[in-house]
């Protein structure tokens, strides 16, 4: 009978000790792991960019100048050819809205960003993944079809 508690109380202590040392912050047991997903439900692949277009293999050629709201923003102030180097050159056209609202977004797979500071720790024994997804989806540009889109 002292022997089963013996083994009760060392179980009990070890649990405690790697509770209290996850929460000082000197032993993780989870890691990160990536799942490699597709976020766009109908891609369409880009054979062509230009400075201001992208030429898909459908023969559209979508115009992305003046009027698309996002694309500065979306780009963090890069040309398209070096927006497109890091990441999977397929797009999704979809259309938004109703009636006078309607829109024509262009969306694109973007690679998310993980801070890595939550698992910085003196010691990480990996046991428990925290799973993420690669990627994500995010509009590059959004405007009339009209002035967005244009057929060859």
């Amino acid at each position: 009978m002292k022997t089963v508690w013996l083994i009760v109380r060392v179980i009990l202590y070890t649990v405690v000790t790697v509770v209290v040392l996850d929460g000082l912050g000197l032993l993780g047991l989870t890691y990160a792991s990536y799942t490699e997903n597709q976020p766009l439900s109908n891609p369409q692949t880009v054979v062509e960019v230009g400075d201001d277009s992208l030429l898909l293999e459908d023969g559209t050629i979508v115009s992305l100048d003046d009027y698309t709201l996002s694309i500065t923003v979306m780009t963090d102030g890069r040309n398209l050819p070096e927006f497109f180097e890091d990441r999977p050159k397929q797009v999704e056209i979809r259309e938004v809205g109703k009636g006078e609202d309607l829109r024509t977004e262009v969306v694109v797979s973007n690679r998310r960003f993980y801070c890595g500071t939550p698992y910085v720790r003196a010691v990480t024994i990996p046991i428990i993944p925290r799973r993420y997804e690669r990627y994500e989806e995010k509009v590059l540009a959004v405007g009339e079809a009209k002035q967005l889109l244009k057929r060859q």
